[in-house]
């Protein structure tokens, strides 16, 4: 990003996070909110974009503006097919956890 023109002091690289929901949620909690920045821009590995969108959205909701970039990553054909598939599944999985949380969230406030 820096060779592409953006100034270092604006790069930050969220490590406390151990998945891509914890990613969302430390860079909102870290970075977005104590900063007051309601823009952000996320790259990720092309394969992991998707998926990387939704969480990104969900954590951090409508307040911010969030623009996605992606790297390419270099892998044969098969490990591609093999990295996508992995994706959607846990995509999937990520979709029913979410909608689940929602459910159960809305019990409880009646």
């Amino acid at each position: 990003m820096v060779k592409k023109g953006l100034p270092k002091n604006l790069i930050h690289t969220e490590n406390h996070a151990r998945d891509t929901f914890g990613n969302a949620f430390f860079s909102k909690l870290l970075y977005l909110v104590p900063r007051k920045w309601n823009k952000v821009a996320i790259v990720t590995s092309d394969y992991h974009q998707k998926r990387t969108k939704f969480i990104f959205r969900r954590v951090l909701g409508s307040d911010f503006e969030i623009r996605f970039f992606k790297s390419k990553t270099k892998v044969d054909p098969i490990t591609w097919e093999e990295l996508l598939v992995h994706e959607e599944a846990v995509l999937t999985a990520d979709k029913l956890l979410l909608n689940n949380l929602h459910l159960l969230l809305m019990k409880e406030q009646r």
